[in-house]
């Protein structure tokens, strides 16, 4: 497939030629190699994904093509299509298209790689993955399935504008997990994490030691099916990994994306994507206590939404969403930075594939660190539950309520972990929660998840990370889910 700087040059031309008062042109080619076990079954898997598209602005108005298709006559015929629809979106604009300030770049991002996933040989990979699965299995007999995969991506992505920007990126994505599935009088309990994705080559795969994980999963999973549901009750939750993470991504991470807030985005969960305030509450807003801080940073070494440009050039940037509770940011691109009335966009416009047109996508959405410690947490709570592994959600198209459901939880008592509870669930209101939090750990931090976020339609699965440790709230209504008594 040709990608270079005179096919994207050719699209801009072309875009300028008829009209265009604004060109972008984006060529991508995408690879994955997906390596599976399930229980003894082995899988192997490859995806491969070319893709370009022309944006343009005509008569003040936005034009998109896309296609699985790169060549010369592709481009221009992309172009064309671009330009007529853009004429025609002009014929019932209300406003000119505006776009934020941004210095004109040619630059080259590559991913920071150890060892280069695609180089290793395939029985390595299965040999690592039958011995997870098998620790996994070897926990119980109550233990009737155990899944385990690593998949490999790479993606080389071509970008450049009207405005004199030329950009390529090579970005390597890792990812391994393992699932183990226990079985008792019709009782189904799983636990793990199927996919955990991070911008790093196969160091990844040797940092999370998928072995140790499989009997980890396996023991849970068999102490689960066992166990007796979480109680319902009003009490302090700990909540830490991949729980948080999901907790980060809907309650914090959605509503403070400028394209919703602005009530231009189309989603999965409404007609027209919503937040519950207004960019005009930056400096005002009480999001949370003081302690809470969250920053949307693209420049975190191996998150997954990490890399070097934005697909509208703007380099990869950390902003603070929350500084000490206060809301302090927005996710935007240039085009709702500016209706904003913001100076400049802070660079997450982003599509998944060549062909997908970009929208304001969280990067790696990070709770930082606090002072404690997590046994610290722990011991400061007479009593109260820790949740962990995030399993189900659900919460209006504001992001103002919320109910999640994890893997698995523990009571505490006067300090100590003790019994251990199946199917919880805990359900409250964004702020109120928010407001709660008194510890979050130091020792623990890291990448929580990586994994996809589904936003827009035609849906799109954007690539996130999130970084974060373990922390606690108070009066949070906890409770047990599933069908089994």
């Amino acid at each position: 497939m040709k990608i270079d700087e005179d096919l994207i040059n050719l699209g801009i031309k072309e875009a300028e030629k008829l009209g265009a008062e604004y060109a972008s042109v984006k060529i991508s080619d995408f690879k994955s190699i997906t390596y599976e076990v399930n229980n003894d079954v082995k899988s192997y898997y490859i995806n491969r994904v070319p893709g370009c598209h022309v944006r343009v602005i005509v008569n003040g108005a936005w034009g998109f093509s896309g296609s699985t298709e790169v060549n010369d006559n592709e481009i221009k015929k992309l172009t064309n299509i671009a330009i007529k629809l853009g004429k025609m979106n002009a014929e019932f604009r209300q406003n000119r298209v505006k776009l934020a300030e941004n210095k004109s770049i040619k630059g080259h991002y590559c991913t920071p790689v150890k060892k280069d996933a695609f180089e290793i040989d395939p029985t390595e990979y299965y040999d690592i993955l039958q011995s997870s699965v098998h620790e996994a299995m070897d926990q119980s007999k109550l233990l009737k399935k155990s899944r385990a995969s690593i998949i490999s991506q790479r993606e080389l992505r071509f970008h450049g504008t009207s405005e004199g920007a030329f950009i390529k990126q090579e970005l390597d994505r890792t990812s391994c997990g393992v699932t183990a599935t226990a079985i008792r009088n019709g009782m189904v309990q799983s636990s793990g994490l199927g996919q955990n994705f991070a911008t790093k080559g196969f160091e990844w795969v040797e940092t999370n030691k998928l072995s140790e994980m499989g009997r980890e999963e396996g023991r849970t999973a068999a102490a689960l099916v066992v166990a007796e549901r979480c109680p319902q009750e009003k009490t302090s939750l700990i909540i830490e990994d991949s729980m948080l993470s999901l907790q980060i991504h809907e309650t914090l991470g959605h509503c403070t994306e400028l394209d919703r807030i602005l009530q231009t985005e189309v989603d999965f969960v409404g007609p027209i994507g919503k937040s519950f305030f207004s960019p005009d509450e930056i400096g005002k807003m009480w999001f949370g206590s003081e302690l809470v801080n969250i920053v949307a940073d693209a420049t975190m070494e191996g998150g997954h939404g990490t890399f070097g440009f934005d697909d509208e050039g703007v380099p990869a940037k950390k902003t603070y969403l929350i500084k000490n509770g206060i809301l302090a940011g927005l996710q935007s691109s240039r085009e709702t930075a500016a209706e904003a009335g913001f100076e400049e966009s802070s660079g997450q416009y982003l599509g998944t594939y060549g062909y997908d047109k970009p929208v304001v996508r969280m990067t790696n959405l990070n709770l930082l660190p606090g002072e404690w410690k997590k046994d610290e947490l722990v011991e400061d709570t007479r009593n109260g539950i820790l949740m962990s592994g995030y399993r189900t959600e659900i919460f209006d198209q504001r992001r103002t309520t919320f109910g999640f459901g994890a893997q698995k939880s523990w009571k505490i008592e006067k300090g100590e972990l003790t019994t251990m509870y199946r199917d919880p669930t805990y359900y409250g209101v964004t702020l109120p929660f928010w407001r709660s939090c008194d510890g979050i750990s130091k020792d623990n931090w890291g990448l929580g998840y990586g994994g996809g976020c589904g936003k827009c339609r035609p849906g799109q699965s954007g690539r996130v990370g999130h970084f974060c440790s373990t922390a606690r709230f108070n009066d949070v209504f906890v409770g047990g889910g599933g069908i089994y008594e």
